[in-house]
């Protein structure tokens, strides 16, 4: 991964298997979900920080 890997919202939602409107919802309601970031008129969001958190939730996990 490059230090400056930004993808779509629609990657995420592709990425984590849901929707754009969710992915959405996920920023306004989840303190945990990475904040997009504004690239010119583009809005993307950082990999990285989209993979550590997902990695987050997988060690919140209770068996």
């Amino acid at each position: 991964m490059q230090p400056y890997d930004h993808i779509t919202v629609k990657s995420v939602a592709t990425l984590l298997g849901r929707s754009e409107s969710s992915i959405w919802r996920l920023v306004k309601k989840d303190p945990d979900f990475p904040l997009p970031i504004k690239i010119g008129g583009s809005t993307r969001f950082s990999r990285a920080e989209i993979d550590a958190w997902y990695e987050l939730l997988k060690n919140r996990r209770t068996r």
